[in-house]
């Protein structure tokens, strides 16, 4: 049996996770300069709703090398099974190359300073317009 702070049945507490995998959109087919858009669903399987602070973070890579990111910060989730969706969107502009890409998704909690609660990654492939 585990041992919480508080000596009862223990604090409740956010537990945030990517439900489900990440889908990467336009697919199948994205080419040089498309935008392309990740689709996210966040769970909160914890006890407690989610806090004010609580990020998603967005990346779109290359080889190892994020060409962009974004965060945002993550509404209020109901514990039990609460869900939130989110859409990032990256400009064509920095899908230069082609060849394999990726999107990731990670969730950070304010009460963890800044730990990466979740990571999730998309790899999808570019092609070079004709």
């Amino acid at each position: 049996m585990s041992v919480y702070p508080g000596g009862d049945e223990g604090t409740p507490i956010p537990f945030l996770k990517v439900y489900g995998d990440l889908v990467v959109a336009p697919a199948p087919t994205v080419w040089v300069g498309d935008d392309v858009y990740l689709y996210v669903e966040v769970i909160n399987m914890g006890t407690a709703p989610s806090h004010l602070g609580d990020t998603l973070t967005g990346f779109l890579s290359f080889e190892r090398t994020v060409f962009h990111q974004e965060s945002v910060d993550i509404p209020p989730i109901e514990p039990d099974g609460g869900m939130w969706k989110h859409v990032f969107t990256f400009d064509g502009r920095f899908v230069m190359v082609p060849g394999e890409w990726e999107m990731s998704a990670m969730i950070t909690n304010v009460g963890t300073i800044g730990e990466v609660q979740d990571d999730q990654r998309a790899q999808f492939t570019v092609f070079a317009r004709e």
